[in-house]
């Protein structure tokens, strides 16, 4: 990318795998695969345009299901997995209970942002995602959204602080609401 802050053009690129027993030994046997990538474009009057596609699977090695309840995927918020507009971990396949997350899950992120000063951007952003318990139950016609607003402030020695407020559209529990969310660090 063009700058570590505000970046107007480049992308970024990043898969992981996780493995846990098999080989290394230990109770708990699975694999993870995480993959993202992200796009930055300048746009006309000095606005900026970020797209992020953000999935991964979880797989246990002996049985598909074997992943432990608190390894799954469970969406929500601006932080590991960010799906704003939604509280922290709320989104969890349809029909599963609050605290058993996915196997598997797709975000899809874009931002427009605008430099009013050097360190601090404004922006206006539409998330998209889910979490399934398999990757055959995908359904990227049915994913939740959430869209809003938010602001970045450039800290020297700190790094990015910002706040969003984000409208979650297919909440599931309490109904369609606004959603604050506080952040340290870059978002994507």
């Amino acid at each position: 990318t063009d700058n570590p802050f505000f970046p107007t053009a480049g992308s970024k690129f990043m898969y992981s795998v996780e493995l846990a027993g098999g080989p290394l030994g230990g109770e708990i046997e699975f694999q993870e695969h995480m993959l993202s990538h992200s796009y930055y474009q300048s746009l006309p009057g000095g606005f900026a345009l970020h797209l992020r596609g953000f999935f991964g699977l979880l797989h246990g090695l002996n049985d598909p299901n074997e992943v432990p309840d608190w390894e799954r995927y469970r969406l929500g918020g601006n932080r590991r997995f960010p799906l704003r507009g939604y509280k922290d971990l709320e989104v969890v396949p349809r029909g599963n209970p609050t605290f058993i997350g996915g196997r598997f899950f797709s975000i899809f992120n874009t931002e427009i942002l605008y430099p009013l000063t050097k360190a601090i951007q404004l922006l206006t952003f539409l998330d998209m995602g889910d979490t399934w318990n398999s990757f055959s139950e995908t359904d990227l016609a049915n994913l939740r959204k959430g869209a809003g607003f938010g602001i970045r402030v450039e800290v020297p020695m700190m790094g990015t602080i910002g706040f969003d407020y984000g409208y979650g559209f297919d909440r599931l529990v309490g109904g369609p609401r606004w959603e604050p969310h506080f952040t340290i660090g870059s978002f994507f």
